[in-house]
């Protein structure tokens, strides 16, 4: 008779779960630390300052540098539970989410802005984020753009100044 089995704390429905959602953090994971790596990588292009007198590329190295240790940490916390199998289902699920809605959303918002302007170009981020959802409506969708593009050019164009056009540039 060989030595008594020993009691794998990893066994049973509870550590499946466990490496299922390893999987998932592991993927969020590499994604912050490559999102990371790519701001920091950017940001050191600019010139830097230091903390008493920060220069344009300080906060974004440092968020950079936040986002890739957030991902590294994750991926090491998740590194002893993967289950490697799970990230084909987790990515099958990820191609049919409506997340990429929101995602395409956001990068027209960042090519529109300039052309379409501010306000319209907000209005068409927020509209097309909530066509996202399972229970979009115009007639809810509609005042919530209009509150938060008035909102968002007040606060950016008028309060912080920033140099952005409010409406399309063909219009004036």
């Amino acid at each position: 008779m060989g030595p008594p089995a020993r009691c794998n704390m990893l066994d049973g429905p509870a550590s499946a779960a466990r490496r299922a959602t390893a999987a998932r953090e592991a993927l969020l994971g590499i994604f912050l630390l490559a999102t990371g790596c790519g701001f920091a990588w950017e940001a050191s292009d600019y010139t830097l300052g230091s903390a008493r007198d920060m220069g344009p590329g300080y906060f974004p190295l440092c968020l950079g540098a936040l986002l890739a240790l957030i991902g590294w940490v994750l991926v090491a916390r998740s590194a002893l539970h993967v289950d490697v199998s799970r990230w084909r289902a987790d990515a099958k699920e990820l191609r049919h989410s409506r997340l990429w809605h929101v995602a395409l959303a956001l990068l027209a918002f960042g090519i529109a802005v300039e052309h379409a302007g501010l306000f319209v170009s907000t209005l068409g981020l927020v509209i097309a984020s909530s066509a996202a959802g399972p229970g979009f409506r115009w007639r809810g969708a509609l005042p919530w753009a209009l509150c938060v593009a008035t909102f968002c050019c007040a606060l950016f164009v008028v309060l912080l100044g920033l140099q952005l056009p409010l409406w399309p540039t063909f219009l004036y």
